[in-house]
Parts: C-alpha cells; sequence; structure tokens
C-alpha cells in the first residue's frame, strides 16, 4: 500500500470516528436508544462492525475497507462497482449500496455473503451521482428490513 493511500484511509478513519461517536441515547438522555416495542435498537453506529473495526465503503473502487485503528490494519472485500452507501446490523452484517446492487457482508468473516441485483431499465451498470439503483441504504430499528 502506498504512503498516499494510508495516509488517506487513516483521514478517513478519523474522520468516521467522529462521526460515529454521535449520541447512542435517547432523546432525553437516557442510556439506550430504544425502537417502538422496547428493545435496543438492532444497528451498530453508522459504519462501525460489532467488534468496533470501521467499515468504509471504497466509492471509486469496488470494496469496503475494514479499518481497525488500534492496529493500524486494513482488509478489503470485494463488494460490487462503485459502492457508497453502508449501514452495519447488530447481527454482524453490512448492507452496501453499491452500483450492482446490495451487497450483503459478514463482518465476522470479512467475506461478502451475497449481492442482490437492481431491477432498473437505466441500461448497463454505471457510476457517479445519476446512476440506476441505490446510493443510501438504512436498517430498520428492529433490524428484519433494509
Amino acid at each position: 500500500m502506498s504512503a498516499r493511500r494510508a495516509v488517506l484511509l487513516l483521514a478517513a478513519a478519523a474522520v468516521l470516528a467522529g462521526c460515529a461517536t454521535e449520541a447512542t441515547g435517547a432523546p432525553d438522555g437516557s442510556a439506550a436508544a430504544k425502537s417502538p416495542a422496547g428493545t435496543p435498537s438492532a444497528s451498530a453506529p453508522a459504519g462501525r462492525t460489532p467488534d468496533g473495526t470501521l467499515l468504509v465503503a471504497d466509492f471509486g473502487g469496488d470494496t469496503v475497507t475494514f479499518v481497525d485503528p488500534e492496529r493500524g490494519a486494513f482488509d478489503r472485500v470485494e463488494v460490487g462497482t462503485a459502492p457508497y452507501g453502508l449501514v452495519v446490523g447488530a447481527d454482524g452484517r453490512a448492507w452496501v449500496a453499491t452500483a450492482e446492487g446490495v451487497a450483503v457482508v459478514d463482518t465476522k468473516s470479512r467475506t461478502r455473503q451475497a449481492r442482490i441485483p437492481y431491477g432498473t431499465e437505466t441500461g448497463p451498470v454505471t457510476t457517479g451521482e445519476y446512476r440506476g439503483g441505490g446510493m443510501g441504504i438504512a436498517l430498520a430499528p428492529d433490524g428484519r428490513h433494509v
């Protein structure tokens, strides 16, 4: 890995770490946010796996990168063209919006389990702001719907 790429990845990790420190409590300041059913929220803080590793979508490529700031280690998993948005569930699965479909990544084994293709009529897979398919993704509080 080039020194420039390592510096960029560390900078991205630092930015994400700052973003991931969002309030995890309820608006009233209580310790844990609750879903409507009263159970704890099913999703981990955005972009952070259950074990605390950061997960970064590599939009200019076809991978997501696991960033372990404590060890200074990086691992990549191929997910599909132009990954953009991602969400990590409490069960250890990451859902990644790519130009080709939604990739499902097991964050424990760091492998892609599936890619669910989009059904669009915009032609071949492309990248960029006006591509067919998704750019964002969200996970329901109970973790049952993406």
